[in-house]
């Protein structure tokens, strides 16, 4: 194996390293911080551990230089802009499209008639209480089941989101740690969040 090759190995290898440590500290981060934010911190991540990972195993220097961390965090940034564009974009295109086109699927009937019948006890409790449980679900699962920002989100303190969230899932009969059964929840929640928006009277 050649020098130049080796080297593209050795790189490759911190590149790989590198990347999961980016994909496991995004869901760490996004405990605490938006999706955008995350991605930003993860990718940032990734990049010093490769850069530390790199220079010394792919490079062949023992010490690394001012031009070289400058010549680095260029190409990275370049690479780091890119990313969170898609990234970011992409998660927005998903988010506002998928409601839009089951409400135009709905073709003006309400979205509540679809609830399954878990969801359907959520509203016929959030119809006779002050505390709305669908409006908890629906911050919770935007928030990718996040107790942390939902929280926040909420302005509820996390022991009586806990309590909240006990309740939801009992009624649902289904555990929301289930992908689909959140995502099927997430759309109707959003599609009647957007026939409320379609719906308001201009002011």
């Amino acid at each position: 194996m050649t020098r130049t090759s080796a080297q593209a190995f050795l790189y490759l290898q911190a590149s790989v390293i590198g990347t999961l440590c980016n994909f496991f500290s995004r869901f760490a981060f996004s405990e605490w911080f938006s999706f955008g934010v995350s991605v930003v911190l993860a990718n940032y991540v990734g990049m010093i551990i490769v850069f530390c990972l790199s220079y010394k195993r792919a490079f062949g220097v023992s010490k690394a230089t001012v031009p070289m961390v400058l010549r680095f965090a260029l190409v990275a940034h370049v690479g780091l802009v890119v990313v969170w564009a898609v990234s970011t974009g992409l998660f927005s295109l998903i988010q506002w499209l998928l409601p839009q086109l089951l409400s135009g699927a709905l073709a003006g009937r309400p979205s509540w008639v679809y609830y399954p019948d878990g969801l359907k006890k959520l509203k016929a409790h959030d119809e006779s209480s002050q505390v709305s449980y669908l409006e908890t679900l629906r911050v919770y699962l935007d928030n990718n089941l996040s107790v942390t920002k939902t929280a926040a989100a909420l302005y509820l303190h996390r022991s009586t989101l806990l309590d909240r969230l006990a309740h939801i899932t009992q009624m649902l009969g289904r555990d929301l740690k289930d992908p689909d059964f959140c995502l099927t929840l997430g759309i109707l929640l959003r599609a009647e969040l957007q026939q409320k928006r379609l719906t308001r009277p201009k002011t």
